[in-house]
């Protein structure tokens, strides 16, 4: 049997949330995995604060940019 590994990473300029190789968005000062909402099209969208202003990413994005390496 197959078992995939979650694995986490911070999320670049965000160093209050964490993203997982399963699309999972966590707060690192709560450990709580936050609730996307979505978007036209079906897109899981996420907010992020940061100095009490609002940032809004895709998650798939959060994922390619955590996890991948940069296109060439």
């Amino acid at each position: 049997m197959n078992h995939i590994t979650e694995q986490w990473k911070l999320i670049q300029y965000h160093e209050n949330y964490e993203v997982s190789t399963l699309g999972r968005v966590r707060n690192t000062q709560t450990g709580k995995i936050m609730r996307p909402s979505f978007i036209k099209g079906g897109y899981p969208n996420i907010t992020l604060r940061k100095h009490k202003l609002s940032y809004y990413y895709h998650i798939h994005r959060l994922v390619a940019e955590t996890f991948l390496l940069p296109p060439l």
